[in-house]
């Protein structure tokens, strides 16, 4: 390594070589070919570290001089000396003497090498040194450049004494100084493990949490790449199926540094847990029902694996169902399902059924009438806030509406149809009121149809699905493109919005309750006393008559 100026009694000999070698061409056959120009080739070894070729050589050389400029870089000094590793006389021979010569001020490195014989090269091109390099204290940016001393020649002289004097071009003009980032698991973790059904999200904060250590000297920002064992790039891994897979991570910075790609094995675990049981994608509640209403135990109840596969449900009751008792009576409702492993989940519930007891009316009192006397057996009923609030309660799902919209469509049977009818009411030439009027008195199967839905449900049940996906994503007054359907193709509109599911208060449908029960015990009064006169006075009813 030459790392100083030659001392200056080598150095003449060394100009001295150089220019007699010059004369010795022009004695004999002087050939300077300028055409073809030099190539400055600089090629980035490792961050910190340049290797400088020159290109384009075609005869064999003994002697060669050159001048480089460095932009955005200086060298690094050892013991003082600037760093420069000599490629071309690495062994220090005799036979071939190089001279670096840096000059800090200027930031320029002269070159001047001579040989006995020939200056070794590699088909049309010589390695001349190396460069250990540090940016300047004022490169934020971190590019630089080597390039040609512009009031530099470039020439060289061949073993038969031709001279060549060209003019340079530089390949890779501008390099990046950073040093790559590096990727590698910490100590004591050689894999990354996740649990069957679990996904996965691999981001750098996730895969840093289950043991990946990234670094990057300049603390530059990163972006992971992970491809899978395919080589294709993901963003997230599920663990559908227990086992070793492969992953590949890349780490790159912002200045085109990357690291070397790490292997990391993602190991999945079996689960334990067994398939998870909804109703209506909810977990499983105890229910109440009032006697002699309809109630599937099955109906909305879904099971599915770690995996989000559908499993089958079995069910059963720790006693015979009837749901026409009257007495209160509570079941227990136990539902089983076991997936392709084996991993087997229960679930039980209380279904409590209100019995159908007599009713209680009270205000009511005995009577005694005269002749000509007049008598409202309803007289005196009354309904207390707690019968009220007892009844909201045991039918709070006729107070409950669920998410949705008052939904109005015209039906097509061609997409082209719908298209220009849309077109037709965005550019206003008609509304969707003027072609609903027209449209909705044609018969059935006669396209296009008009149909008022109401209030239509976003999870409806028995409704097309892509049907409700592009109605529920409309807003307020929204008129939707074509929605194509098992049907045709829907133009939708939509009105009276509801965004979330709610229940109507107590106070609200207080009075109506109030009215429904008052309405009902009179009723139920009526009956019983006209019953209890017809006992009294041997009424007998011919059923053949009447």
């Amino acid at each position: 390594m030459k790392n100083n100026k030659l001392k200056p009694t080598v150095k003449t000999a060394l100009v001295y070589t150089l220019a007699a070698t010059s004369t010795a061409a022009i004695a004999y056959a002087k050939s300077k070919n300028t055409e073809n120009k030099f190539v400055l080739d600089v090629k980035k070894v490792d961050s910190d570290t340049v290797k400088v070729s020159l290109d384009n050589i075609e005869d064999i050389p003994k002697a060669l001089q050159f001048s480089l400029k460095l932009d955005g870089i200086v060298l690094k000094e050892q013991d003082g000396k600037p760093v420069i590793k000599d490629l071309i006389n690495p062994a220090k021979s005799d036979k071939i003497i190089t001279d670096y010569t840096y000059n800090k001020e200027n930031n320029t490195i002269d070159v001047l090498i001579t040989a006995q014989d020939s200056i070794p090269k590699t088909g049309n091109e010589i390695d001349v040194f190396e460069l250990d390099i540090q940016a300047t204290e004022n490169n934020k940016s971190r590019k630089y450049s080597i390039k040609d001393e512009e009031k530099s020649e470039y020439k060289y002289v061949s073993n038969t004494n031709k001279e060549y004097v060209r003019s340079v071009s530089v390949k890779n003009e501008e390099l990046t100084l950073n040093t790559n980032p590096t990727v590698k698991m910490k100590e004591g973790k050689s894999y990354i493990e996740i649990t069957e059904g679990e996904t996965i999200q691999l981001t750098e904060e996730v895969l840093k949490e289950k043991g990946l250590e990234i670094k990057d000297d300049e603390n530059d920002k990163i972006t992971l790449e992970v491809k899978d064992a395919s080589d294709k790039k993901i963003t997230s891994f599920k663990g559908t199926e227990e086992g070793i897979y492969d992953l590949y991570i890349t780490a790159k910075d912002d200045f085109g540094g990357e690291s070397k790609t790490l292997n990391v094995q993602l190991k999945v675990n079996a689960s334990t847990v067994g398939p998870t049981i909804t109703r209506n994608g909810k977990a499983l509640e105890d229910v109440t029902i009032n006697a002699g209403q309809a109630f599937n135990l099955m109906d909305s109840v879904k099971a599915v694996d770690v995996n989000g596969n559908t499993v089958n449900v079995s069910v059963s009751s720790d006693k015979e169902l009837n749901l026409d008792t009257e007495q209160d009576t509570t079941y227990k409702i136990t539902y089983s399902a076991t997936d392709s492993r084996g991993r087997k989940t229960e679930k039980s519930i209380n279904l409590t059924v209100k019995g159908n007891k007599a009713p209680v009316i009270e205000g009511v009192k005995n009577h005694t009438l005269k002749v000509g006397d007049s008598f409202d057996p309803k007289a005196g009923v009354t309904v207390t806030d707690e019968d009220v609030e007892k009844y909201y309660n045991e039918n709070i799902d006729k107070y409950k509406k669920k998410a949705g919209a008052n939904a109005k469509h015209i039906l097509f049977e061609s997409e082209d149809e719908a298209l220009a009818a849309k077109a037709k009411i965005d550019s206003g030439e008609t509304t969707f009121d003027a072609l609903f009027e027209q449209y909705k008195g044609n018969a059935s199967g006669k396209f296009p149809k008009a149909e008022d839905l109401g209030y239509v449900e976003n999870d409806k049940e028995n409704f097309d699905t892509d049907f409700l996906a592009g109605f529920k994503q409309l807003k307020e007054g929204e008129i939707s493109a074509p929605v194509k359907s098992s049907f045709g193709y829907h133009i939708i509109k939509v009105e009276g919005v509801q965004a979330e599911d709610t229940t109507t208060p107590l106070d609200e449908v207080k009075d109506s309750i109030k009215s429904t029960l008052e309405t009902d015990k009179k009723k139920e009064v009526y009956n019983s006393t006209l019953e209890q006169w017809k006992k009294d006075l041997k009424v007998k009813t011919y059923e053949n008559r009447l």
